[in-house]
């Protein structure tokens, strides 16, 4: 069986986040990788609403359904955490050198997506 997860923020990984998103980001894969786990499915983005903006700077909210994203350890058992599984994520996503990366963010745990700006 394959392990996921990394211990350093790849390329790709840092061509699309950086600051608190990043080090967010490579704490969980880091995580995965120490458990020898690893994922299959996905996440799914059900809506994205766009909440402000100014010059190089974009604030958006994002609907998330991870209820078919799945953990297993190296034996193959499953240890996906239980509870919510959808989330909506305030994310603050900048420009820079011609790019642009999401650079924070605020993560709220949701049973359903009604009356959230980004629900589709």
């Amino acid at each position: 069986m394959q392990n996921g997860g990394a211990y350093r923020a790849t390329a790709a990984l840092k061509s699309t986040a950086e600051g608190d998103y990043l080090s967010a980001a490579v704490a969980s894969l880091a995580y995965i990788k120490r458990k020898r786990w690893h994922g299959t499915g996905q996440t799914t983005v059900l809506g994205v609403a766009h909440i402000g903006w100014q010059q190089k700077r974009v604030r958006l909210l994002s609907c998330e359904d991870g209820s078919r994203l799945r953990l297993f350890d190296h034996a193959g058992n499953d240890v996906t955490p239980k509870g919510d599984s959808r989330f909506v994520q305030s994310l603050s996503v900048v420009q820079r050198r011609g790019r642009w990366r999401v650079s924070a963010f605020e993560s709220k745990s949701v049973q359903v997506f009604k009356g959230e700006p980004c629900a589709a």
